[in-house]
């Protein structure tokens, strides 16, 4: 290869940097047709693919949806409806999924993200990764490292101040599972700096942890604009660049200043991942605006979004709704017509003709059924038509039931202002209320929500972003057709500061730094360590039935730290109907470890019918992927083992827990 094909492999050169709306490849390789090498073209792909045209691509619920699941089956399909959707376009790699850690509650990016804990989040978004290259189409994972903010974001205030151990034991570990584990074509570094280094400009992340210690073969890209200077980016481990004047790495080589083995190393990882993944053995016969959503995909879009919804009260069993005794159903809010809040904005969004979006009015309207009269009331344009025109509260009054939709729009680009719903959507709900005792709220929201009204009404729900069957899922949900089964993958607050991230050199950040101050204390590890009550829990999911944990067992008691530690226990439904729990083992290191009370290190999702009981047994490997017995020595710049007690706990949250155990080790 002349240096000029070497370099133009480095960069996309057709397609759009960014993206934006428009139906059109995002980063294209140019082809050199007289080596044989055909074009490469990469695409978003966090909730599906992007950037094509309206109603081609299936609008799927938002990552965290499915991490709300709890399901690493589920993830694996969606990976592969997203492989399989991109490949009948002409893509050969998508960018996703995205492996940052919701470490900020007001953070626009939550919603691609796979939830506050690192072995949730590695677990399916490996998954993702396995169902998605199963297709032949390879995953760039996005986007490395500690990128918990759009506020700053792609500013030198960014500057990220962050401890060796914080970063490996909190925010590296689902970038490790994707590529070391999961085999992911490449990975994507982005804009934060890591204590004053670009983090694509940062040798030790690249060249020293990814590249070395982790053997990783595959090719590392920028996000679109994270690079500031392209020589030391490359210098540093950097392999493809967007966008990238090719002018500037051609002189840099030539005068010495970029080696030229080190740009035969970048172009050797993209050539080897395009031959790994068949993209000179096969070639798709699809363009960017192939129909690729076919009726399979739109019915799995359906079932992803049903088995993610979080069912957060439901008091008085007010659900689920009987089509034979409720009567009328009065559906109040924008959110529950036109106006639901199905996708995230920026790199989540995927464009969706109105007509294959199912709005809740349609979906309960189509589940009701011939005997039950449904309403739809609009969100009132103003506070003064709230409480001094009647419409909501007469149609509440009017009905048996009221169910009030509300949402809370989010994305890149932009962290949220504030957890209070906005434009007067919490004073919607209390006028409702106070017309109907009955009241039940559904949230569309990738982030925590503060609930002022939680008292006032019997029931919520928790439905996310949940893509283009969004009303056909809540609709099964209310009626009872499928049963709630979600899980919190993230801790709701009970006000803006009561977290562990609650202060403003924390986030946005102050004096151009962002203090990673809570170090190991995020999410739950933090309410915990810190003792601040949150609204609702990481894990916390009601059901229609009930479950009993029961009669635990580890073995062995005593371990030397390199035995896999077997954790086995009982799940009975108890209730009446069939449903699914999620049992989850936590793990408390002993105290010389330096670690939070707790951390999430197994997970399983239990269907039963009323009365089965079943044995779970989960393995806690001390060698595997996540390290779960493990911490970061600094002193030993090394993963280390501590002697001494080892609390297990078992539950249905971070704070239900039903079984205590211990486990001994001693090295």
């Amino acid at each position: 290869m002349t240096l000029a094909q070497k370099v133009g492999m480095l960069y996309p050169s057709g397609g759009s940097n960014l993206g934006g709306g428009a139906a059109t490849y995002q980063q294209v390789t140019a082809a050199i047709p007289s080596l044989c090498v055909p074009s490469m073209i990469l695409q978003g792909g966090i909730a599906g693919v992007r950037n094509t045209p309206a109603g081609t691509a299936t609008q799927l619920p938002s990552p965290l949806a499915m991490a709300a699941t709890f399901d690493r089956s589920l993830a694996a399909a969606y990976g592969t409806l997203e492989g399989e959707e991109a490949w009948a376009k002409g893509i050969e790699g998508l960018q996703a999924p995205y492996v940052n850690i919701a470490r900020v509650p007001q953070d626009g990016r939550n919603s691609e993200s796979w939830g506050e804990d690192p072995y949730l989040s590695s677990e399916l978004t490996l998954a993702v990764v396995k169902g998605m290259q199963l297709t032949g189409v390879w995953s760039v994972v996005q986007s490395f490292a500690a990128y918990t903010q759009e506020t700053n974001r792609q500013t030198a205030s960014d500057n990220v101040i962050i401890t060796d151990r914080v970063l490996r034991e909190i925010y590296m570990p689902p970038v490790y599972a994707t590529l070391h584990d999961g085999g992911a074509g490449g990975a994507m570094c982005t804009y934060p700096l890591i204590n004053g280094v670009y983090s694509c400009q940062n040798s030790y992340l690249m060249s020293q942890m990814i590249k070395g210690e982790w053997g990783f073969a595959g090719f590392i890209r920028s996000d679109a604009g994270a690079v500031q200077d392209p020589v030391a980016a490359i210098n540093a481990g950097i392999d493809f660049i967007n966008p990238l004047t090719p002018a500037t790495v051609t002189a840099a080589v030539q005068n010495g200043q970029i080696a030229t083995s080190r740009i035969d190393d970048a172009v050797v990882r993209i050539l080897t991942e395009m031959f790994r993944f068949g993209v000179f053995d096969r070639a798709s016969t699809g363009t960017i605006g192939t129909n690729a959503s076919t009726p399979e995909h739109v019915a799995a879009a359906r079932a992803f979004a049903e088995q993610s919804h979080v069912l957060l009260k439901n008091t008085a069993n007010i659900l689920p709704l009987r089509r034979t005794t409720v009567g009328s159903i009065a559906v109040i809010g924008d959110d529950g017509g036109s106006g639901a809040v199905t996708a995230a904005s920026g790199s989540a969004a995927v464009a969706q003709l109105a007509s294959n979006i199912i709005t809740p009015f349609q979906g309960i309207q189509a589940a009701a059924g011939p005997g039950v009269a449904v309403t739809y009331t609009p969100t009132p344009s103003d506070l003064s038509q709230l409480f001094g025109g009647a419409a909501a509260a007469a149609a509440a009054a009017a009905a048996n039931v009221a169910i009030v939709f509300v949402g809370q729009p989010a994305g890149e680009g932009s962290d949220l202002k504030s957890l209070q719903l906005s434009n007067n959507q919490d004073a919607l709900i209390t006028v409702v209320a106070q017309a109907n005792p009955n009241t039940v709220v559904v949230i569309n929201s990738c982030n925590p929500v503060l609930m002022p009204w939680l008292k006032q009404v019997k029931g919520v729900i928790e439905s996310w972003f949940p893509g283009q069957e969004d009303g056909n899922a809540i609709a099964a949900l209310l009626f009872g057709d499928v049963d709630p089964s979600g899980k919190l993958p993230m801790t709701f607050p009970t006000s803006e500061t009561a977290s562990p991230v609650g202060t403003a050199a924390q986030w946005p950040g102050a004096n151009n730094t962002v203090q990673y101050s809570e170090g190991l204390n995020v999410g739950y590890r933090g309410y915990e360590a810190l003792s601040i009550p949150p609204l609702f829990p990481f894990g916390f999911g009601l059901s229609y039935t009930s479950f009993k944990i029961s009669d635990l067992e580890v073995t062995p008691r005593v371990s030397n730290g390199t035995r896999p530690i077997v954790v086995q226990f009982y799940v009975q439904n108890t209730g009446s109907r069939t449903g699914a729990e999620v049992p989850q083992v936590y793990l408390g290191l002993p105290s010389s470890a330096g670690e939070p009370p707790k951390r999430l290190v197994g997970f399983d999702k239990v269907e039963l019918i009323p009365g089965e009981k079943v044995k779970v047994q989960l393995t806690i490997d001390p060698a595997a992927s996540n390290r779960p017995l493990s911490f970061w020595d600094a002193e030993q710049n090394n993963w280390s083992i501590a002697n001494g007690a080892y609390q297990v706990y078992v539950g249905n949250s971070s704070e239900n827990i039903a079984l205590y155990g211990t486990i001994h080790v001693r090295r």
